[in-house]
């Protein structure tokens, strides 16, 4: 209101966390997808406002059908499951975003049990009933909106209660701690790939993936010049992750050292000329030394 006026039609209005909602109009929409806290700013004229504008969501998935009824027993426990160990994520583990979705894994389960894993943090709880022997991955969808519904540099803490029904009886959940980093993790991971019918050979040849990706890429081929026909392991990437120095093997298996050029694309041949014969290498500190094993 304005001089007795209403101008809210009028009103420029912005929020800074579209993942978690939009303003259409002088309507605030959340997505259902991602909860937060976010900063609601309104313009008009010369003046300027600001608030807040909270978004709770919670999610349930039934991969494994239960009725309300077998849903319930989760909440009322019989007593503590002395068999179930979560193993993997590990307790204050924190995770970078754009990850794939961690594998839960753990030990002490039988045939025919259903497990109940809740995800918690102060504006998201994720809920699913699943069916598996020892292992289970969150959707990555679902895993993205979860990650995006924390606050600040790393979240507050997503809270991971995992319990597990057998028969009619359900167990008291096993609990940790996970963090969420809000940054990105860049990169990627090298490494030998064996076995490979490599040029001949069955000594395999080196292959990345990235943190975000469920398949890994054959980044250089080794018949792209140079010797023909062998295949390559031991090797060095720089600090930098622009450079990498391998032991390539030829017809003979006669390690030659070769360098290639992380940085180009498609990757190539680096400008270290192979006069030497190198089973392992490594890279110093700045990228621009190697040693090398003879």
């Amino acid at each position: 209101i304005l001089n007795g006026e209403d101008v809210t039609a009028e009103v420029a209005w912005l929020y800074d966390k579209p993942a978690v909602g939009t303003m259409v109009g002088e309507v605030f929409t959340p997505t259902g997808s991602v909860g937060g806290l976010g900063t609601l700013q309104a313009l008009l004229g010369n003046a300027t406002g600001y608030t807040t504008v909270a978004v709770s969501v919670r999610r349930t998935v039934n991969s494994a059908g239960l009725s309300a009824q077998d849903q319930a027993l989760f909440d009322n426990p019989s007593g503590v499951d002395s068999a179930l160990v979560l193993v993997y994520p590990y307790d204050q583990t924190v995770l970078p975003l754009r990850v794939l979705s961690p594998e839960f894994q753990w030990n002490g389960g039988s045939p025919g049990d259903v497990y109940r894993l809740r995800l918690s943090s102060s504006y998201m709880q994720y809920t699913e009933y699943f069916a598996a022997p020892s292992s289970h991955i969150v959707p990555q969808l679902d895993w993205e909106n979860i990650e995006l519904s924390g606050a600040g540099p790393v979240t507050d803490p997503l809270g991971v209660e995992f319990s597990r029904k057998s028969g009619s009886q359900a167990y008291a959940p096993v609990s940790i701690q996970l963090r969420i980093a809000q940054g990105f993790l860049y990169g990627s991971v090298y490494y030998w790939q064996l076995p490979d019918a490599c040029g001949g050979s069955p000594e395999g040849k080196i292959v990345r993936i990235a943190p975000s990706s469920e398949t890994t890429e054959e980044f250089f081929s080794y018949d792209s010049g140079g010797p023909q026909g062998g295949c390559w392991g031991c090797h060095s990437v720089s600090r930098d992750g622009r450079k990498m120095a391998a032991g390539f093997y030829d017809a003979s298996a006669n390690p030659v050292l070769y360098t290639l050029d992380l940085s180009a694309t498609p990757v190539t041949w680096g400008s270290l000329n192979p006069s030497n014969q190198a089973g392992f290498v490594a890279y110093g500190d700045g990228g621009f030394s190697l040693t090398a094993v003879t």
